[in-house]
């Protein structure tokens, strides 16, 4: 079960089981790993692209190299058709974060 606080900004915030962020180092092998990811999730309908961003957000970060790729690649498809994501990526694609 999700349990929710106020952050400093007086917002819900989610708390997790696991990490709110992931820093990324790219390895040999991960532009396969997310192509795979990019496949499968993008014969996935919004709702189930949706409820499976909650789900991730719900869980948290794990420290697990594929999950966070699986959690970039919905990020974003989410972003590409215009759903909104819990998941914010800098710009250099090295620092991953739940928002919420």
């Amino acid at each position: 079960m999700t349990e929710y606080t106020h952050s400093k900004d007086g917002k819900p915030r989610r708390e997790r089981a696991c990490l709110d962020g992931y820093v990324y180092l790219y390895q040999e092998g991960d532009r396969e790993v997310f192509a795979e990811y990019m496949a499968e999730i993008s014969a996935l309908s919004n709702d189930d692209i949706t409820a499976r961003l909650d789900r991730e957000s719900g869980i948290g970060f794990t420290g697990v190299k594929r999950q966070a790729l699986y959690i970039a690649v919905l990020h974003k498809i989410a972003q590409k058709q215009g759903l909104d994501s819990p998941v914010s990526i800098d710009e250099a694609g090295r620092l991953m974060e739940f928002i919420d």
